[in-house]
C-alpha cells in the first residue's frame, strides 16, 4: 500500500513549474521496448506472466499519438506486444492527455471492440472515427496526475481515489505510476484487495523499464 506521506509528498510538488504538456506527449511517441532490461535478469525472475512469483517479461511497444474530435489533440494509441515487436498482442490503450488548471492530467482507455482497431499505429485514419461510444473509461476517481521535476515527468493513479469492480466481481484499489525521461519510462500497475493482498501486479517485480527502439 503506498504510504500517505508519498502521496502528499506528490501533490505539494505540483506547484514546481511545468513544462509543456507536447513535451510529455512527444516523449511517450513511438517505439519502445525493454529488451536490454530482461537480458539482464537474474535467473530467479520468471519472464513469463504469473498469479504468483517474481515476473517480469520483455514487451515491444507502440505509440502512436492521434487527434480525435472526441478526446482532443494529445491523445496516444498503445499497443504492447509480448517477447517481440510483432509477437502476441498484451494490451491496447489510448493515453488521453489534458490541462486543467495548470496541471497536466491523463484518462486511461479501453477498447469495447479492440480487434477493430489492431495495428492502428500503422493506420492511424482507422481511428477518425472513433467515439467515447467505442471506448471503456476508467471510473471518476482514477485520472492519473502528472508533476514534472528536474527533467523527468511523474506519473501517479491515487490508489486512495481510483477504485474499480473487476469483471470477477471483486473489488480493488488501483495504482499507476509512470516516469518519463528524454531515454524513456518506467511503469508499474497493480491492483489491491480490500484485505490488503493484491489481485495482481504489473509487472510481478521492480517495474518495466522502456527504452525508445
Amino acid at each position: 500500500m503506498i504510504t500517505i506521506c508519498f502521496i502528499v509528498q506528490f501533490f505539494t510538488l505540483f506547484s514546481a513549474p511545468q513544462p509543456s504538456l507536447a513535451t510529455l506527449v512527444s516523449r511517450l511517441e513511438g517505439q519502445f521496448h525493454n529488451f536490454a532490461q530482461t537480458a539482464s535478469l537474474p535467473d530467479s525472475i520468471s519472464q513469463k506472466p504469473a498469479l504468483t512469483g517474481q515476473w517480469l517479461n520483455p514487451l515491444c511497444l507502440h505509440h502512436r499519438r492521434i487527434s480525435l474530435p472526441a478526446l482532443g489533440s494529445h491523445a496516444l494509441y498503445l499497443q504492447w506486444h509480448e517477447a517481440y515487436c510483432d509477437g502476441p498482442l498484451n494490451r491496447q490503450r489510448l493515453w488521453v492527455f489534458r490541462q486543467e488548471g495548470g496541471r497536466i492530467l491523463m484518462d486511461f482507455y479501453s477498447f469495447k471492440n479492440p480487434d477493430l482497431y489492431k495495428d492502428a499505429h500503422l493506420q492511424p485514419e482507422r481511428l477518425k472515427n472513433l467515439t467515447l461510444d467505442d471506448l471503456v473509461a476508467y471510473p471518476e476517481g482514477c485520472t492519473l496526475h502528472w508533476r514534472y521535476e528536474k527533467g523527468v515527468f511523474y506519473g501517479l493513479l491515487n490508489p486512495n481515489t481510483c477504485y474499480i469492480t473487476a469483471r470477477s466481481g471483486r473489488n480493488m484499489a488501483l495504482e499507476a505510476v509512470i516516469t518519463v525521461s528524454r531515454r524513456g519510462f518506467s511503469y508499474r500497475e497493480s491492483g489491491q484487495l480490500p484485505d490488503g493482498n493484491f489481485a495482481f501486479k504489473v509487472p510481478g517485480w521492480a517495474a518495466y523499464t522502456f527504452r525508445r527502439a
